[in-house]
């Protein structure tokens, strides 16, 4: 479980850490700890950013209410952003690279929620009590993440075999504009002008069943 450092619940913390449930966070800058343990840093994982790993105690040792937790923080330097992080977390087996990699993919699927309300907002509900407002989430999202990844391999593809580049929102746009268009679609966002020039509505009545029987 990955978590903004701005929830601090030690409690909770606590709780998860009986309950076998591993967390990695942000340790606050104003966060009272005691050192325990200073792990030995390999060469390798210090070329990669890893500066210190230690196990600490957190919480005031003069407040007796106070929860007072074991856990790992570990202090990666971003060589990107020039930046020191420090992580926290309550998995002491796993390697430090391994825990700043889980952290790095919180933001992805932050990023995919943000993409998903900004793309396919729920706007109104057809019924108020709770288990009417579920009934409608669930197969609403469902069917956003079906949509999210379908355009994810559109753009991707289109990409991958052309130079114009799309950003998500335009793509999701384009496709809501012309759900009812028959037009190549990988044609058309290789080559809009080009693709629209050549489109001709088809004769629906081909495509039409035949529901008459002999």
């Amino acid at each position: 479980m990955a978590l903004d450092k701005g929830f601090n619940d030690y409690d909770r913390y606590d709780r998860w850490g009986q309950e076998q449930v591993i967390h990695v966070t942000r340790l606050n800058t104003n966060a009272v700890h005691r050192v325990l343990e200073e792990r030995v840093v390999s060469d390798p994982r210090s070329a990669r950013g890893v500066c210190a790993d230690r196990v600490v105690e957190l919480g005031r040792l003069s407040n007796k209410d106070t929860t007072r937790l074991k856990a790992r923080p570990i202090y990666f330097h971003d060589a990107t952003k020039n930046e020191l992080f420090t992580f926290l977390t309550n998995d002491f087996t796993h390697a430090p690279t391994t825990i700043a990699a889980i952290y790095k993919r919180r933001w992805q699927i932050e990023l995919l929620f943000k993409r998903i309300k900004h793309n396919y907002p729920l706007r109104y509900f057809l019924g108020d009590p709770p288990n009417a407002v579920q009934i409608q989430i669930r197969p609403k999202a469902g069917c956003a993440l079906i949509a999210d990844l379908l355009l994810k391999v559109v753009k991707d593809r289109v990409e991958r075999t052309s130079q114009r580049r799309w950003s998500f929102a335009n793509l999701a746009g384009i496709v809501r504009l012309h759900s009812a268009t028959y037009v190549d679609l990988f044609a058309f966002l290789k080559n809009p002008d080009k693709a629209l020039l050549r489109y001709r509505p088809p004769d629906l009545s081909v495509h039409q069943l035949n529901f008459a029987f002999a």
